[in-house]
């Protein structure tokens, strides 16, 4: 794939991003563009993937990217919420309907429940310390 300098811009990049990619002539294939990018900023590499990207494509993307990392995560936590939210997603992409959306929804909120019921409980240790 393809991007010229017409279709950077027409991305509306940051102007120092604009800047950035102007100070010099930039390769036009994709993955050498990406790369390059990645090497100044990985936050522009991903902004710039998500913007030519369609919905489907990123979550295929995030879908990969947290399966390299998802055992590591597990060997350290006791928390199967990450891979939860990966089989959720998949479900989504298999079948983008109301109740896959649905799954994914009940997936993030059970995460934020979790997230919830931990600051209750810090905040309920430092009551019993004396510290609220």
């Amino acid at each position: 794939m393809k991007i010229t300098k017409d279709e950077f811009k027409a991305l509306h990049p940051c102007v120092s991003d604009w800047e950035w990619y102007c100070e010099k002539e930039r390769p036009e294939d994709l993955l050498d563009l990406l790369l390059e990018i990645n090497e100044n900023s990985a936050s522009n590499a991903r902004w710039l993937f998500t913007k030519i990207a369609t919905k489907e494509q990123n979550v295929m993307i995030a879908v990969f990217a947290a399966e390299q990392v998802i055992d590591i995560y597990e060997s350290k936590y006791a928390d199967d919420r990450p891979r939860k939210a990966i089989e959720a997603a998949k479900a989504w992409l298999a079948d983008p309907s109301d109740s896959a959306a649905e799954a994914a929804e009940a997936a993030e909120a059970a995460r934020e429940r979790k997230e919830l019921q931990k600051r209750i409980i810090r905040y309920a240790v430092k009551v019993l310390d004396g510290e609220a």
